[in-house]
């Protein structure tokens, strides 16, 4: 299953993000940009 964050692909837009850096890491490594993350959803109990 793919699931796509999108706040992770905007921020992957914002100079000096966490999210930019890691795309810039991980380009410049030749590696392929995989992260595991599973939703927040404390707020919705």
């Amino acid at each position: 299953m793919i699931c796509l964050d999108t706040n992770d692909l905007i921020l992957g837009l914002v100079p000096g993000s966490h999210e930019s850096t890691d795309l810039i890491a991980w380009a410049q490594a030749e590696e392929t940009p995989i992260v595991q993350k599973t939703a927040d959803t404390s707020a919705d109990k």
